[in-house]
């Protein structure tokens, strides 16, 4: 299922290309609304709401810098994302740690 999950994801190059060809200065942005987006069934998948709060964080982060920031500093959308990435990615070890944790306590049937 987790493989489905990520397959969808491809199904995106199609617009990433037409925005690429059409709207060049909103590739980085739609690049990064989906990077963001694409997350957000994880949250459901593994029962882990982080999943669900990078994917709202990043898609409308990602278009509030963009929309503000002068094209010469678009480059901030690309360091949000990998910033923010970099958090869940924190969330989710200890997440996992915290588990890992509780279910050691358990006793063995």
């Amino acid at each position: 299922m987790g493989l489905w999950l990520n397959f969808a994801q491809l199904i995106y190059f199609p617009f990433l290309v037409f925005i690429l060809i059409k709207y060049p200065d909103y590739f980085i942005m739609a690049y990064a609304i989906i990077t963001g987006a694409h997350l957000f069934p994880y949250a459901w998948f593994y029962d882990e709401i982080g999943y669900a709060v990078a994917a709202v964080v990043i898609s409308v982060g990602a278009m509030m810098i963009a929309l503000m920031v002068p094209p010469a500093s678009i480059y901030i959308v690309p360091l949000f994302t990998s910033v923010f990435l970099f958090l869940l990615a924190i969330w989710i070890f200890f997440r996992n740690s915290k588990l890992q944790n509780e279910t050691s306590h358990l006793p063995e049937k």
